[in-house]
């Protein structure tokens, strides 16, 4: 088996660590559409702010998410 690291990579979809009682919720179409948003999102954050996604300001993010529409608890 061939191991790679990959730097500035999303993975947006089903592949999210949950119990079996939270699965039920996190792989319904709006979630997940959520989700890719985020990642979206965070993309943009990272190339305008000139970062790597994992140095993005995650406040900025749920502010710019939360402006779109969407709901964040």
């Amino acid at each position: 088996m061939i191991h790679r690291e990959f730097d500035n990579v999303i993975c947006a979809g089903r592949m999210i660590s949950t119990d079996k009682g939270a699965f039920g919720a996190v792989r319904v179409m709006v979630n997940l559409n959520q989700v890719g948003e985020a990642a979206g999102v965070a993309s943009w954050l990272a190339l305008d702010s000139n970062k790597s996604v994992c140095d993005v300001d995650i406040k900025k993010l749920q502010k710019l998410m939360v402006a779109g529409g969407s709901i964040i608890f």
